[in-house]
């Protein structure tokens, strides 16, 4: 390795913990491979697990070995080359950690830690699979360890946990559940039979025909059947845990009521995904999952289903309405095996399960139906046939167009589904807007995803949306992007301040906001011409605590007119006085917990500040407060204007203030 390479690699990697900013450092090698071990250092304890393609990067995926040879649980490291040989760009790069020391002794071997591990488990019936490993101890630590998979069930159903064992203690710790569970749906329609007729009175009825049920069927073709008779092929392989739906013909014409359909259409939906995906780019050596998938359509007689990343299958229930019945429950489910595909290990954090239940929503409305009849319940309902089976029925699985701010709409850790409505609702956003689309949406939120951690966070996950962008489509997207991700919160650092300047002019302001629970709630004050403005509260009284980031639980925010946000504020307080906006436009934005307690806040003026003038203008007479206009949801929907209305006194400091203004340009503006 070049001499001047390993001193800015070395430098670059002291500093780094996470995922990096953009970089654009050449790397001369004859393959990724050796161009990634190059920009880690060659290190002897990072062992390569896993080389992909997207549509703009080479992604390349390590994982820390201990002094002993084993994987250290957790331990990765990622670098993310565009170009090709003999000259590689190292464009994101997530190293990892220094080099660990072992402490304590094997003393358990696997057998050992099995049975330590199936006894720790409630309802523990078998282990999928184990593997020595080591274990962080802290400070550079390791302990000898074993990883293991403990399937088990109990009332709620079945599970996959992550269970580890110290191998030198005995200590066991049971982690996460690794299989990511969604509400049931049923009926395997194209993509459910209330969406299609728009008749909320359908009802399961225990699984039984009914004409009304049987017209809304469709027929459709089974591509890339194997001609083995059963409904395996390129990208599926379907059945039931005690035999498969067969026919030599190939003519799988069940109606709802017979055992076999719940197969045809677990097959039909997880190839239609798959070949959108194709579709979309993500094809040849830059696929996602482009093999069968296992699917059991009746695992669990509990109204869940979920992707088990252990077994790697597609794992569907059967409680309330057959889950494989549903096909927004069925490409949400396979949204989770494309997640796990793409990054190993993933998960390890609430905001990773999060994103991952917003992504796998995403997919299910994403993806076309490629229906015959119109979706008559619109498509930002999510499986509403399942949903009718919920106690109570309910007339939405979830929905994928919410509005949800981070961090007030956090729910909890423990019920990421309603955390991971924030990440969709956002990435709605992005596809409603009229320069990005759908299908160009969804192929930069895959494209990020082969830039996630293990543990990504909601920023990081903006952020990759962002790095996306400007690798697939240089940049294109990025005021939009910014703009929808800065609105839900995902990018949360405010925007630098406005300069100061002479207040040139000041509003009496009649604008009182009350609180109140899950608000999301917003004003636009604007002056015409106006070069920034400040706004003043005269109070503002809004829940605080420890847990909340930043310490404010409901909070105010200040935009302005394209959307950058300039303030979080929060609190008990009087008499605040906001950071500067530059512009003519603020929007004052209140978004609240579902739990908030706060009281409000009011608003008594506004200043207009010219940075332009280095003391303060004469004072001119101002205008009545204009009336009180309704919340607004965003930006450019109007407000309160200085001059609306106005006498004399309004022109009068208008005119002076434009006059001054043009007496100090050299050349006439181009502004019209």
């Amino acid at each position: 390795m070049p001499r001047a390479l390993v001193a800015v690699l070395s430098v670059f990697l002291a500093v780094e913990t996470a995922r990096a900013a953009p970089l654009d450092l050449p790397v001369p090698a004859a393959d990724p491979a050796v161009a990634a071990r190059m920009v880690l250092g060659f290190r002897d304890d990072l062992e390569l697990v896993q080389l992909r393609f997207s549509l703009s990067l080479t992604h390349a995926w390590f994982r820390q070995l201990a002094p002993d040879g084993t994987p250290i649980v957790g331990a990765v490291a990622a670098v993310h080359l565009a170009g090709s040989a003999p000259r590689f760009r190292a464009r994101h790069v997530a190293p990892a950690a220094s080099p660990v020391v072992v402490t304590g002794v094997r003393r358990l071997d696997l057998d050992a830690a099995t049975a330590r591990a199936r006894a720790a488990v409630a309802g523990a019936t078998g282990v999928s699979a184990r593997a020595a490993v080591a274990l962080p101890a802290g400070a550079g630590t390791v302990v000898p360890g074993v990883w293991l998979a403990v399937d088990a069930v109990d009332a709620a159903g079945a599970h996959l946990y992550e269970v580890t064992v110290d191998a030198d203690d005995g200590t066991v710790a049971v982690g996460r559940d690794l299989l990511v569970r969604a509400s049931g749906t049923g009926n395997v329609y194209r993509p459910n039979p209330i969406t299609e007729s728009g008749d909320r009175t359908l009802m399961d009825n225990g699984n039984a025909d009914s004409p009304e049920l049987t017209d809304l069927l469709e027929v459709v073709t089974l591509e890339g059947l194997d001609g083995s008779g059963f409904l395996r092929g390129d990208f599926a392989d379907v059945h039931r845990r005690s035999g498969r739906a067969s026919s030599p013909t190939l003519t799988f014409d069940f109606t709802r009521g017979e055992v076999g359909f719940d197969e045809v259409m677990a097959y039909y939906h997880v190839d239609r995904a798959q070949r959108h995906v194709q579709a979309l780019g993500f094809t040849g050596a830059k696929s996602i999952w482009a093999r069968p998938l296992e699917v059991v359509t009746d695992f669990v007689a509990a109204d869940q289903s979920y992707y088990d990343p252990v077994n790697k299958r597609l794992e569907l229930g059967t409680g309330g309405v057959d889950d494989a019945q549903d096909a927004d429950v069925i490409v949400h489910e396979y949204g989770h095996g494309l997640e796990y595909d793409l990054i190993p290990q993933y998960g390890a954090s609430p905001d990773a399960v999060a994103l991952g239940e917003g992504w796998g929503d995403t997919l299910a409305y994403a993806v076309p139906t490629l229906s015959d009849h119109p979706a008559l319940i619109e498509r930002a309902c999510l499986a509403p046939w399942d949903a009718t089976a919920y106690v109570p029925p309910q007339p939405c699985m979830r929905r994928v167009d919410g509005t949800g701010h981070w961090p007030e709409a956090l729910v909890s850790p423990l019920e990421p589904h309603y955390d991971g409505e924030i990440w969709s609702g956002t990435l709605f956003d992005v596809f409603a807007q009229p320069d990005v689309g759908v299908d160009e949406g969804l192929r930069l939120v895959l494209e990020s995803m082969f830039l996630y951690m293990p543990n990504e966070s909601f920023a990081a996950a903006g952020q990759a949306l962002l790095d996306a962008d400007a690798e697939l489509d240089g940049g294109e997207h990025q005021a939009t992007l910014r703009r929808v991700l800065v609105w839900h919160g995902i990018l949360a650092t405010p925007s630098p301040p406005g300069a100061d300047g002479a207040v040139v002019a000041t509003a009496p302001v009649d604008f009182t906001q009350a609180g109140g629970q899950g608000l999301d709630v917003s004003r636009t004050l604007s002056e015409p011409g106006a070069p920034s403005i400040r706004v003043h509260f005269a109070s503002m009284h809004l829940d605080v605590g420890g847990s909340c980031v930043d310490g404010l639980c409901d909070a105010i925010y200040l935009y302005d007119r394209d959307g950058n946000v300039y303030a979080r504020l929060g609190g008990a307080r009087t008499d605040v006085t906001a950071p500067i906006v530059p512009g003519d436009t603020v929007v004052v934005r209140l978004v609240t917990r579902a739990t908030s307690q706060s009281t409000g806040f009011t608003v008594d003026r506004y200043d207009v500040v010219d940075p332009s003038q280095p003391t303060a203008m004469p004072d001119a007479p101002m205008p009545d407060a204009p009336p009180e206009t309704p919340p607004m949801k965003a930006p450019d929907s109007g407000g309160c204007r200085l001059g609306g209305g106005a006498g004399g006194g309004a022109a009068a400091w208008l005119f002076i203030w434009v006059a001054a203004r043009a007496a100090r340009r050299r050349r006439p503006s181009s502004r019209s």
